[in-house]
């Protein structure tokens, strides 16, 4: 077993985030919500490492199946229905990437 498979374990156990400079686990909290919010969307307020934050639902949907979503990347629906947030349905990109895959959707040039 390797040295940083051990202090993964181990930090699960002891129910750390962080050890050194190595992140293990994002724990993301609801705290409440769902509720609409501005353009129809809906919204959450949750606790994600430590921090109180209100975010988009669909954001809070992949970070809740593990999928790490950055500050500056927004959450793209594949099928182009914001109210589908299944995960599968989900990706995170950065924001002129997002722009461009929802013109390529609708067909717009």
């Amino acid at each position: 077993m390797s040295f940083y498979a051990l202090i993964a374990i181990l930090s699960l156990l002891l129910g750390k985030e962080k050890i050194g400079s190595k992140e293990l686990l994002m724990k993301v909290f609801l705290l409440r919500g769902p509720f609409m919010g501005k353009g129809n969307r809906e919204y959450v307020i949750c606790e994600v490492d430590g921090k109180r934050r209100k975010i988009n639902y669909a954001k809070y949907v992949l970070l809740k199946s593990g999928v790490e979503v950055k500050s500056y990347e927004q959450v793209h629906h594949e099928d182009g229905n914001k109210h589908n947030d299944d995960p599968k349905n989900l990706k995170p990109l950065r924001e002129y990437k997002h722009k461009e895959e929802d013109k390529r959707i609708r067909g717009v040039k």
